[in-house]
């Protein structure tokens, strides 16, 4: 049995319809919403996506540099980067890609 071919150009056309979809959700949150209790334990609805957008800008070496700077633990990293990320301001689905842009590292995307 083998498994479907899926090319990269279908799999990034997804991922940029998902991330349109994720950030048109939350850019409808009213603002008291923004700091509610998400279902991660211990995480704001804000800091929750701060979290999950950041995965739109990371890069192999920012992943290294910043597991390093927190002594290898992911756990730890991940808790203080998606906590910084929510500090910023605006709230993060302004600054997320919400289609093919500048910021877009497919390999086949056309951007």
């Amino acid at each position: 049995m083998s498994d479907p071919v899926v090319h990269d150009s279908d799999t990034w056309g997804l991922i940029h319809t998902e991330r349109a979809a994720l950030a048109g959700t939350l850019g409808a949150l009213a603002p008291g919403r923004w700091s509610e209790p998400s279902l991660c334990t211990g995480w704001s609805v804000r800091v929750a996506a701060a979290h999950v957008l950041a995965g739109a800008e990371q890069t192999p070496g920012r992943l290294f540099r910043r597991m390093a700077a927190n002594g290898f633990r992911f756990d730890t990293m991940m808790d203080r980067e998606a906590r910084r990320l929510a500090a910023a301001s605006p709230p993060p689905t302004s600054t997320a890609p919400t289609a093919p842009g500048p910021r877009c590292r497919a390999p086949a995307c056309r951007c």
